[in-house]
């Protein structure tokens, strides 16, 4: 059997195919946004969708643009939406630019408007503050990819006002928690020490993303303290309260939900609060979600298995496929493969997908080869 499994070639062939433009059928893009108008301080979320109404879709990509200088974005989120498997889980970096690429298996969507993704942004500066799409591309789901025509539509937000004044902010920060609440105004702002330093023994890296629903924050006591003021969120820059000083040294949050969030310190010295210091957690506990599927084309003599996976928090990272209990191969996008030099019977592939955070899940399928 280890004989024959050396023999088996993996072609692979992926679902999105960029095919010619044929423009048959309109599909549009476009954001749901109901308020346009905000001032400076001020977060909002605006919503991208898909719709198609007389052809069924299976994949999308493009990438929305918007002004670093006017707007900061705090949040990309998959969250509640239509969008089941995603080719590259959209990411935050405020570079300006969001690259979203999606793909949905048979039969594929069709619909007056599929939510892709929300974007949740805070105005930082005055201005008109556009929301565009460039390289958009709808394909339709027709084995093809054939793409599609669509219409484009940004969006436009007028951002006004000062930031000397905001209204307290209430966030919920994870289960079972006590809402916390932050005042943002304008004040001097004095100098954390130098040597103070904050770590989490469960988050070591910010940038990196990891399994598990606590996270345990610990941070050094300069000589300069007098008191501590801290608080958990999943906003960027909130600055905590400063009437529950406290002296403790360590935090462990419990219970986290799947997400970005965000840990902001400050301390209290003989010449006031200090500006805060912020820290990044990426949690994500929940496995992938794993569609894979065996067929027999009608036009081929070798059997395809096809695979897709998504992740809502972190997004996936590979893919491990065996056929017949062989050597594994890895895959870093989902797709198709052809099983080449098979022989007529009973065979078993596997695939295991994992994210980011090393959460997998795994699937098998047995399945039954008759040369053609």
């Amino acid at each position: 059997m280890k004989d024959k499994n050396k023999k088996f070639l993996f072609a692979l062939a992926l679902v999105m195919i960029m095919s010619a433009a044929n423009n048959v059928t309109a599909a549009s893009l476009s954001f749901d946004t109901k308020t346009k108008n905000y001032r400076l301080g001020e977060t909002f979320s605006s919503s991208f969708y898909l719709a198609s109404l007389d052809r069924s879709v299976n994949a999308m990509e493009a990438t929305i643009v918007y002004p670093t200088k006017l707007l900061e974005l705090i949040e990309v989120s998959t969250a509640g939406t239509e969008s089941r498997f995603w080719i590259e889980q959209p990411k935050r970096d405020n570079s300006g630019e969001v690259k979203v690429r999606w793909l949905i298996l048979n039969p594929g969507y069709i619909g007056k408007g599929a939510k892709i993704v929300t974007l949740s942004f805070r105005a930082k500066a005055a201005g008109q503050a556009a929301v565009a799409v460039k390289d958009a591309q709808v394909l339709a789901n027709d084995g093809k990819g054939t793409a599609i025509k669509t219409s484009v539509s940004g969006v436009l937000f007028n951002v006004s006002g000062t930031t000397d004044k905001l209204k307290d902010r209430k966030i919920e920060i994870y289960k079972g928690a006590a809402k916390v609440a932050v005042t943002a105004k304008k004040e001097s702002v004095v100098m954390m020490p130098s040597d103070f330093v904050l770590s989490s023994l469960t988050h070591p890296l910010q940038n990196t993303w990891y399994h598990g629903d606590q996270a345990r924050l610990t941070w050094s006591w300069p000589k300069e303290a007098l008191a501590v003021s801290y608080g958990l969120d999943n906003l960027t820059d909130t600055v905590p309260m400063t009437d529950k000083a406290n002296a403790k040294r360590e935090m462990v949050y419990k219970d986290l939900a799947d997400g970005v969030f965000y840990f902001h310190i400050r301390l209290k010295t003989a010449a006031g609060w200090t500006g805060a210091t912020h820290y990044r957690l990426n949690v994500d506990h929940s496995s992938p979600s794993l569609a894979v599927s065996v067929l027999q084309e009608d036009n081929s003599k070798l059997p395809i298995v096809k695979y897709a996976a998504s992740d809502q928090a972190s997004g996936i990272s590979y893919y491990e496929i065996s056929f017949d209990n062989g050597p594994v191969k890895r895959f870093e996008k989902p797709g198709s493969l052809m099983i080449g030099n098979i022989s007529k019977g009973r065979h078993v592939v596997r695939i295991v997908a994992y994210d980011r955070a090393g959460n997998q899940s795994g699937d098998s399928k047995i399945f039954e080869y008759e040369p053609k």
